[in-house]
């Protein structure tokens, strides 16, 4: 499943555990259930917009402790909630104390509180996707549903009302729901079942957001125009200025440290007004220039004409410039490559840059007007890369331009940052997996090197054993005969989605055979990729990664 789609689900799963069945990016991060409040069968309490319950839970407090040891500290200077970390919850039917249950509270609207509860549920949506997957659940419609299913239910509950598919199921929303209905006429699951009654609503809203809100045609996401911008041009021409400094007065504009001060004269600001002087009014020599930035590589990149397309109008003003892109309908709280991304303080945005890419835990942008950390700085005097939490509570949103049906927009990342996205993708979420194999996790610096190549077979054996019930050991780096014989049952072809085409989406654009984002699902520009792959390789070119075609893949190029 795409990183798309894992935010859409992970939106889903927050609205019917504790949004009020509302689909929003917003999160009711201090939602709390003391033991048996939800259910007689809940000894314990529930945690956060996931409603992590019992070991989850708990996880999810010793995430805190662990990583954050200073805000756990904050939180419980008595240490109530720590003494709780070292025996189950469910074991001791933990029911916390009014004052304990302000602690955890407390903890949970902490930024700590809020990355911690999305690791332990992202966590989960792996183990459920992936158990989809061995089922043979290819689709994201399909996977979504199950993960709600067993979210829900559980392991075993997901399991029974996936028997009830027939051999040619689609997995579609309305199949899901037939076969969850089911137990509305079974004597004992009709009040005991995760189809009954009572979960019905549920249900309906979560195949209601899947079809309206999911990415469901694969790789390509729907369009509203036919005309295509290359993203990678914008980020070139970013990525150029990183290290310019502003100026302390109207001299070596175009000189990156020269003059260096702190009286907001930049080449931007200067450009911009010579560009469109008809809004002096906002673009000067020695503004605030963020903003200026933003658009001064849009004009760099595409021209004065199809810049002001693309950002809907002009404006160094930040509120302004978010505003056209709520009113033209493109902003919103999910992140995209080549989005501009907004800031606010207490009062409003007050800072803006240009997104280049993103994981699951983190955004990474280029602004200006800015300095080096972690923190937002809106007025630093600088051209810097930044990395955020995505659950910065920050960052205001995301405006997406219209780069049109080719450009990859709201993707993981452009064609050029592909093995970083790849190298991103299997640290996050097979970090064990790369550490077994290599002895520590990758450097995600987008080279395709010797241990890229022997995460990714690590990577492929584990989903080999794991899912299909092969025996390789994950340690040995060659691609043999034994695995060529356990690929024969793991073919992938176009409208696949998952960790296999993560692995073959790196391989493929680290070789130059594929350049379009990628996102975990087989579509028709992976098909081309493939067939052009497979010419290459005198296979037969039919468009279908199997057997023959992942072997030459893999000893396409040999790493000591």
């Amino acid at each position: 499943m795409n990183e798309y789609n894992l935010r859409v689900l992970s939106n889903i799963i927050a609205a019917v555990e504790s949004g009020g069945q509302i689909y929003s990016e917003d999160r009711d991060w201090t939602a709390y259930a003391g033991a048996r409040t939800n259910s007689s069968k809940e000894v314990t309490c529930t945690l956060g917009p996931y409603q992590a319950y019992g070991d989850e839970a708990q996880e999810l407090v010793r995430y805190i402790f662990d990583k954050y040891p200073e805000v756990f500290a904050s939180c419980d200077p008595s240490g109530s909630i720590k003494a709780k970390l070292s025996s189950s919850w469910v074991g001791t039917q933990w029911n916390p104390t009014p004052s304990q249950k302000a602690i955890l509270i407390k903890m949970l609207a902490t930024q700590a509180g809020h990355e911690a509860a999305e690791h332990v549920f992202w966590d989960r949506l792996k183990k459920y996707i992936s158990r989809a997957e061995s089922n043979g659940v290819r689709s994201a419609e399909g996977q979504m549903m199950w993960s709600e299913v067993q979210h829900l239910g559980g392991a075993n509950a997901v399991q029974r009302i996936f028997e009830r598919f027939p051999k040619d199921a689609k997995y579609t929303c309305d199949e899901w729901l037939a076969a969850l209905k089911k137990d509305q006429s079974d004597s004992y699951y009709k009040i005991n079942g995760v189809g009954s009654e009572k979960y019905w609503s549920r249900h309906q809203k979560c195949a209601e957001f899947i079809r309206k809100y999911a990415d469901l045609t694969s790789s390509e996401k729907k369009e509203v125009d036919t005309m295509a911008y290359d993203i990678q041009k914008l980020l070139n021409v970013a990525f150029a200025e990183e290290g310019y400094m502003e100026k302390r007065s109207n001299k070596d504009l175009d000189s990156k440290t020269a003059n260096a001060g702190s009286n907001n004269y930049t080449k931007y600001g200067r450009d911009m007004l010579a560009a469109v002087p008809e809004y002096g009014d906002c673009y000067g020599i020695n503004y605030q220039w963020c903003d200026q930035f933003v658009d001064w590589c849009f004009v760099r990149a595409y021209g004065k004409a199809d810049a002001r397309k693309l950002l809907i109008d002009w404006s160094a003003y930040t509120p302004t410039s978010a505003g056209y892109f709520k009113k033209a309908g493109r902003y919103d709280r999910t992140p995209s490559v080549g989005a501009v991304i907004f800031f606010h303080n207490s009062e409003r945005i007050c800072h803006t840059g240009i997104v280049y890419a993103f994981d699951s835990q983190y955004v990474y942008t280029i602004e200006g007007n800015t300095s080096n950390g972690t923190a937002v700085i809106s007025n630093g005097g600088m051209v810097c890369k930044k990395a955020y939490l995505r659950s910065n509570s920050r960052i205001d949103g995301y405006g997406h331009p219209n780069y049109g049906m080719d450009a990859g927009n709201g993707s993981v990342a452009t064609a050029s940052m592909a093995v970083l996205t790849g190298q991103k993708f299997l640290n996050h979420y097979y970090g064990d997996v790369v550490k077994a194999s290599i002895g520590h996790l990758l450097d995600e610096d987008n080279d395709f090197g010797s241990d890229t190549y022997k995460a990714c077979l690590a990577v492929w054996k584990d989903v080999a054993n794991r899912i299909y019930g092969a025996n390789l050991t994950i340690t040995n780096h060659n691609f043999g005969n034994s695995c060529k014989e356990a690929a024969r049952k793991m073919a992938v072809s176009n409208g696949c989605e998952g960790t296999l085409v993560w692995i073959y989406e790196t391989m493929l654009s680290a070789y130059g055979f594929y350049t379009d984002s990628m996102d975990g699902a087989f579509g028709n520009n992976l098909d081309k990729a493939v067939r052009k792959f497979q010419e290459s390789a005198g296979l037969e070119v039919d468009g279908s990664l199997g057997a023959d075609s992942v072997y030459a893949l893999f000893n396409y190029k040999t790493f000591s």
